[in-house]
């Protein structure tokens, strides 16, 4: 349980330092609570952590390019080429791969839950992120939020069934990550 306590704190931690070093043009503050991320997850292992951020990290450039180049948003720190997402924003989509068979395990389990999450969550984490200065909506900021939230949802919805898709896969016998996540509940 501790565990997931620190996955979380973790997570927060490089959302926190990402969003406020890109506004302040230092995008590489949410490098060090990632860096701890990734150590508290290599020492606690679920089948498919890899896969998963591979998967997130794909899926999170491309909707981070979509937006740019739709003229939905602009982030601060941008990269070093026009429309290319900044490396902070690829640092928050791996830490939040990280979290799937972790803190967000629940959500696994829970593909329902896991889109009303995403359609609920992001739109708030993004305008958090707006406030600090790290993201610009280039069009009313309910459309951004409204644009925003729906692609989220369905992100999450399919990540959290890529975490299980990818435990299935990997699991033998009692070892299974969804058996791990139900003994964690």
């Amino acid at each position: 349980m501790k565990s997931l306590w620190l996955n979380a704190l973790l997570f927060q931690a490089t959302w926190f330092g990402c969003v406020v070093g890109a506004a302040m043009g230092q995008p590489w503050l949410g490098a060090a609570p990632l860096v701890l991320l990734a150590l508290q997850v290599a020492r606690r292992p679920c089948a498919g952590d890899l896969q998963l951020v591979a998967s997130a990290l794909a899926l999170g450039l491309c909707l981070s390019w979509t937006w740019q180049w739709l003229g939905v948003l602009a982030y601060a720190s941008p990269g070093p080429i026009a429309g290319q997402a900044p490396a902070w924003i690829a640092m928050l989509w791996v830490a939040f791969a990280l979290t799937f068979n972790h803190s967000l395990g629940w959500l696994v389990r829970r593909p329902l839950l896991a889109l009303v999450f995403g359609l609920v969550g992001s739109p708030a984490s993004y305008l958090a992120a707006q406030r600090l200065g790290a993201v610009q909506f280039l069009v009313a900021p309910e459309e951004a939020l409204a644009a925003i939230g729906v692609a989220w949802a369905a992100a999450t919805w399919g990540l959290a069934r890529l975490a299980m898709r990818f435990a299935r896969r990997r699991s033998t016998g009692t070892s299974s990550m969804v058996v791990a996540l139900e003994e964690r509940s």
